[in-house]
């Protein structure tokens, strides 16, 4: 573990790695919070930045005398020892600063308007997608699919609204009920690459017309979609991560798309309880170490990951039947 002390940060002084690793703040010789990250400089000037206004950073920040780091050469090693570090110590901080409370969902309505929306919680009456780390990342999605694929973006209760007067909308509210369902698995739910292909053919039609700026917004709304799609095919499949492997000398088992044991031990965490409408829904707290862990078994075991969606896919046919 490298060292540094509170006051040197503040000053500026220290060149931080930018590679992935641990981070820990100490104060009165004992851990106060760790974490792990993907850049330790970057990380750290979220921390040691000019506005912060959370109460519980600050609070942190007035405690702490040194911050500890360890690099690492890849995230999932990075992982690896923060959990360690997290159950030996159990730092105070680590429960106080919740720092994926704005994450967000995506519900979805099979039966009444709204049929899409941002949500920040997953108690209402929604088939829920997420979380995602940013609001504007969400309600990005569901404008760029209602721009290309006519999917609902209702902006209130209120129906017809203005967005089917003015041809941005299917009707889905008044005629096409019956396709509801249909397109929301479509495009939201198990899209695929036809999707973008539409786009992409929008894209060539724009750059023969010598259109290069109108071909560079679509470009970003094509990329948006195409991250969202890899997102959905994460949700697709965690929850069904069961396995166990050898990773540099260390016994690990991975169980519902967490770390269950590292070398022997396991990890204390909250057993997480999952309604049939969160089928592609995680608790916010979990998003991250999922999202390595996913990353992960995708490049060590890609041929399992079939089994899995298949699982889910089947889980998500039961589910719309009951809702006919």
């Amino acid at each position: 573990m490298k060292e540094i002390l509170k006051e040197h940060l503040e000053s500026g002084v220290v060149q931080l790695p930018d590679s992935a690793g641990i981070v820990a703040f100490f104060g009165d010789g004992k851990m106060l919070m760790c974490a792990m990250t993907s850049d330790i400089s970057a990380y750290l000037a979220v921390y040691f930045g000019n506005d912060i206004d959370d109460k519980n950073i600050g609070e942190l920040l007035e405690q702490c005398d040194k911050i500890g780091y360890w690099e690492t050469s890849r995230i999932f090693d990075a992982l690896l020892g923060y959990k360690a570090l997290e159950q030996k110590y159990n730092p105070s901080f680590n429960q106080i600063i919740r720092y994926y409370d704005d994450y967000q969902y995506l519900g979805l309505n099979f039966v009444k308007v709204p049929f899409v929306k941002v949500e920040s919680t997953t108690v209402n009456d929604f088939f829920y997608i997420g979380p995602f780390r940013s609001r504007y990342f969400v309600h990005d999605v569901i404008d760029a699919s209602e721009n290309y694929y006519k999917t609902p973006c209702c902006p209130g209760e209120t129906f017809p609204c203005e967005l089917l007067e003015a041809g941005k909308c299917a009707g889905y509210c008044t005629q096409n009920h019956d396709m509801l369902a249909e397109d929301l698995t479509k495009y939201f739910l198990q899209p695929k690459q036809e999707n973008l292909d539409i786009i992409t053919k929008e894209i060539d039609t724009l750059l023969d017309g010598f259109l290069f700026t109108k071909a560079e917004v679509v470009k970003h709304q094509k990329k948006l979609l195409s991250n969202f799609y890899h997102q959905v095919a994460f949700l697709t499949i965690t929850k069904h991560l069961n396995i166990k492997y050898e990773y540099d000398g260390k016994q690990i088992e991975i169980a519902g798309g967490l770390l269950k044991r590292i070398d022997g031990r396991i990890l204390n965490r909250v057993n997480q309880k999952y309604q049939p409408n969160e089928l592609f829904a995680v608790d916010k707290s979990e998003l991250d170490e999922r999202w390595v862990i996913y990353n992960e078994v995708s490049s060590k075991i890609p041929e399992k990951l079939l089994e899995y969606y298949d699982a889910t896919r089947q889980q998500l046919v039961e589910y719309l039947l009951n809702k006919e």
